[in-house]
This record gives structure tokens, sequence and C-alpha cells, in this order.
């Protein structure tokens, strides 16, 4: 009877961490998609007053990182169209609690999210 019981402790204690993980990598997905939008809508802004893609890509991480610390700007998806539109690609890794330990799940968390927004007139 005490055999059972403890399984029984270990394998709900088991599932409330594994759900409490992916309940941690959904709300980070949607918070980084704001997240980027709001960058990407900051990166715009800057670049319609002073065409410069430095300071663009300066607005965008400043936006970003304000948002959340560990939030970083992808420059492979920092993109300026030709109508001043500006794509923005943002990555964090979420705060979990097992599947940071696990090698093979570490590199898979890694979550992103793109979003492109056009200057304020």
């Amino acid at each position: 009877m005490v055999t059972f019981l403890l399984k029984l402790t270990f394998g709900l204690t088991l599932g409330g961490v594994i759900a409490y993980d992916l309940v941690m990598v959904g709300t980070t997905q949607l918070a980084l998609e704001d997240q980027a939008y709001a960058a990407a809508r900051a990166a715009a802004d800057a670049y319609h007053y002073s065409h410069n893609q430095t300071q663009a890509l300066a607005a965008a991480q400043a936006s970003a990182v304000q948002a959340d610390p560990a939030n970083v700007v992808e420059a492979d998806y920092f993109v300026i169209g030709a109508q001043g539109t500006v794509q923005v690609g943002l990555e964090r890794t979420p705060v979990t609690v097992l599947a940071r330990h696990i090698p093979r799940l570490r590199d898979w968390l890694d979550v992103t999210a793109t979003a492109s927004a056009t200057p304020m007139p």
C-alpha cells in the first residue's frame, strides 16, 4: 500500500512539473509575440524619424529588453522594407523547472516570435 501511494505521489508530482513547463513555454510564446510587435513599432518609429538602420535596431533592442531582460533581438530577422516597414524577430528561453536540465529539451525550448510594423504618420 505504501509503495502504491509513493508511486502515485511521484507520478502526480512529475505530471504537475511537466504541465507547469508546458504552460511556461506557451505563456512565453504569447508574451514574446506582443513584445516583438512593440519592438517592431519602436524600430519603425525610430527609422521614420532618423532614416538610420542602426538607430532603429537600437530602438528595437531597447524596447525588447525593457519588456523582458531575457529577450534577444535576432539580427537575421531585423529587416527594414522600402516603405519603412520594420520586421523584428525576438528570441527567449522560458523559465522552466525540469526541461532546462535536460540537454535535448533545453535546445528545443528557445521560443521565437516575429512581428512587423509600419511607422505612425
